[in-house]
């Protein structure tokens, strides 16, 4: 489907692959395959929980979250983008432990 204002070359990124995900599990419960469950996914945006991104909120992201899951089952089947998360709670933990030896240092040379 054409959008308004996109050049076909570029306009969808890894935005697709929820859409694809969800629409590859309702293929297979047409063709009569058996399942345990169907699988829904959706990418969180920045703030916003997004079923079909288009490619403006693609771009305007400050990260991003998949998450592929079997609704009834309540399993999580896929999950990315947590690597962005665990660097930047590893990078905070650094911090946080240079502080608390300077502060160490302080109150040692207090005694």
């Amino acid at each position: 489907m054409e959008r308004e204002g996109v050049s076909s070359s570029s306009k969808r990124s890894g935005g697709d692959l929820p859409v694809v995900i969800s629409c590859a599990s309702l293929a297979l419960a047409d063709a009569a395959i058996m399942m345990y469950d169907h699988v829904a996914s959706v990418l969180h945006l920045s703030k916003n929980h997004v079923i079909d991104p288009v490619f403006e909120e693609e771009n305007s992201q400050d990260g991003s979250l998949m998450i592929t899951c079997m609704p009834s089952r309540y399993e999580i089947t896929q999950l990315t983008g947590m690597q962005l998360f665990l660097d930047a709670c590893a990078k905070l933990a650094k911090i946080m432990r240079s502080c608390l030896k300077k502060l160490l240092l302080i109150l040692r040379n207090r005694m």
